[in-house]
């Protein structure tokens, strides 16, 4: 009868352990610019930088877009530097004439911007996440360095695309 109950028991973790697993996706982590090679913003007297990882995954907040922006700044005033993410997904809406045809391989769907950092010459990580929607299933990440300059509109830098991923 003990034997048993150890079955029993091995059996509820092997069961529960390959649930989690399986609920879980497996994340692929896509890397963007680098500390010698960072995205680059000037502006108003400051410079940001910034560059990171980006991913799709699964956690107790859902499926999501995760985007990991280190970044510093050389200050001139007030300024701060923050990242940009915008989530593209492979299935949305293309709107076209009647004279044009939609070739997009991915479309917008949300965007959110990561924590700001107020201190300079120092590299800090900060986060930020969207949403992915559940009619797509491959993503990948547009990322902007940003100045957060008070009263004015925010300098940005170029955009880095990611490579996709499948969710």
């Amino acid at each position: 009868m003990k034997n048993l109950r150890k079955v029993h028991v091995i059996v509820a973790v092997m069961t529960l352990l390959l649930s989690v697993t399986a609920g879980t996706a497996h994340a692929k982590i896509r890397y963007w610019n680098s500390a010698s090679t960072p995205l680059t913003v000037t502006g108003f007297g400051s410079t940001g930088y910034g560059y990171g990882n980006w991913t799709v995954s699964t956690s107790t907040d859902g499926t999501k877009s995760r985007l990991g922006a280190t970044m510093k700044y050389k200050n001139a005033d007030n300024h701060k530097v923050y990242a940009k993410l915008e989530t593209l997904v492979n299935a949305g809406t293309c709107l076209s004439s009647d004279y044009t045809s939609c070739t997009q391989k991915y479309y917008s769907h949300d965007w959110n911007n990561s924590g700001k950092i107020d201190k300079a010459n120092k590299w800090f990580t900060k986060r930020a996440t969207t949403g992915v929607p559940g009619i797509a299933d491959y993503a990948r990440a547009s990322i902007n360095v940003k100045l957060d300059i008070p009263w004015r509109a925010d300098p940005t830098s170029g955009t880095t695309h990611t490579k996709g991923v499948k969710y």
